[in-house]
């Protein structure tokens, strides 16, 4: 993770998203060591289509070639602003002044952001370079699913990595040119506005953004987010060195919850259903990598625990019933429930008998994301396996079909806004 370490105008164009897949739409290196899309758009096909990834047992190993993304710092963003100056959003042509939203449900449009405002003295105007996908809160969004049903239009994301290109004359700690990382929940845009000043927020940090030193990929840092939300969760269900953790499901935040839990000394097993994240999960550290369509892998869990802590990272019905049935919880553990549910029922049978507890955490701190940096900069956290798709903004209709449609085809996914 470490750098040089190896591994706008006015109108709202509507992207609607077909659903037929096209082999020229995968990523290929380019001089400038970024990732760019084919220029043709094709539509991809539907699950039903393809055939459930759950009907067969497939050998846990990524069938494509591993693939390195190299990643550029940007000292400088098109148009940069003193402090004091007045923000515009006009000028060069390479700036943009876009958004991206969900105007009904399979959907994604973008809009204008209209006029950058005047700043106030806290406030700064960070310029976007990188934005990440929110994998599992941008689907449920998209799809208008559990508590996201009706919210159209709406906008989603909370992963930015951008530059400050003016500040108020307020503003402390951050300064013209620094590269951030931004956890605020506003969408995929090209700017935002941010209010740096603690006393307009609970408590000092909650606008979440965090100076990235020199020595971090600020690419890859556009993944903090969701490796944010693992951590926060790491700490609440009280992992220690020394204890069997399983997590179950290899999405993007259980996949870092187990990297995380790993750093903090546990031996970790991880299960899931998706080749290339079992794969990737290996590749990352975890201890024990469990294919669950393979007819033996209950046993195998069952050999692995019982478990000091059991993260539910996948969402799945009937997880809760088979950790009571099988007596997969040690005494005093910990149910770290980080999946999205619409209800979650527990058998007192599996709390009473092991005295267990459980948790749910969702988003992060500031002090969280620090802990992140340290552990990045330690190489402590792998972040390159983690990202399938690194890819200019313009790409984003795509994208979105896949997550809609075939989500574990994807992974990471950072956006490029100056690609």
């Amino acid at each position: 993770m470490r750098r040089g370490s190896s591994p706008g105008g006015s109108a709202r164009p509507s992207w609607s998203i077909s659903r037929v897949w096209n082999p020229s739409f995968l990523w290929r290196p380019v001089m400038s060591g970024w990732w760019r899309p084919a220029s043709s758009m094709a539509a991809i096909p539907s699950t039903a289509a393809c055939g459930s990834s759950r009907s067969t047992a497939v050998s846990p190993r990524v069938r494509t070639s591993r693939v390195t993304t190299t990643w550029s710092r940007r000292t400088t963003c098109p148009g940069s602003l003193s402090r004091r100056s007045r923000p515009t959003a006009t000028g060069s042509s390479q700036v943009r002044n876009t958004g991206i939203e969900f105007p009904e449900q399979g959907r994604i449009a973008t809009y204008d952001l209209g006029q950058i405002p005047e700043l106030k003295p806290t406030e700064v105007l960070l310029r976007t370079q990188y934005s990440a996908i929110t994998n599992g809160t941008e689907r449920h969004a998209l799809l208008g699913e559990m508590r996201w049903a009706g919210g159209f239009p709406g906008r989603h994301g909370y992963q930015h990595v951008g530059q400050i290109q003016a500040a108020g004359e307020a503003v402390e700690k951050f300064s013209p040119g620094d590269t951030l990382f931004c956890g605020r929940y506003v969408g995929h845009r090209s700017w935002q506005v941010v209010d740096l000043s603690p006393g307009t927020n609970r408590r000092e940090g909650d606008h979440l953004c965090v100076n990235l030193p020199g020595d971090v990929e600020p690419g890859q840092c556009a993944l903090l987010g969701v490796m944010g939300v693992a951590l926060r969760g790491v700490r609440r269900f009280r992992i220690a060195p020394g204890q069997k953790i399983w997590v179950a499901g290899q999405g993007l935040i259980g996949h870092f919850a187990a990297q995380v839990a790993r750093c903090f000394g546990a031996h970790v097993t991880v299960s899931d259903v998706v080749d290339h994240r079992l794969d990737v999960a290996g590749r990352c550290g975890a201890h024990r990598v469990i294919d669950v369509r393979e007819t033996a892998s209950w046993a195998a869990i069952e050999e692995a625990g019982p478990f000091d802590c059991i993260i539910d990272a996948c969402g799945q019905d009937g997880l809760l019933a088979e950790l009571h049935t099988r007596q997969l919880l040690a005494p005093g553990g910990v149910i770290g429930v980080l999946a999205v549910h619409d209800e979650v029922r527990i058998s007192w049978g599996l709390l009473h008998r092991c005295e267990a507890s459980v948790e749910v955490s969702c988003h992060f701190s500031v002090e969280d994301l620090d802990v992140l940096i340290h552990f990045l900069q330690q190489d402590m956290i792998r972040v390159e396996p983690v990202i399938t798709h690194a890819v200019a903004i313009d790409a984003a209709p795509e994208l979105y079909a896949l997550l809609r449609d075939r989500p574990g085809d994807l992974l990471g996914v950072v956006f490029d806004w100056a690609a």
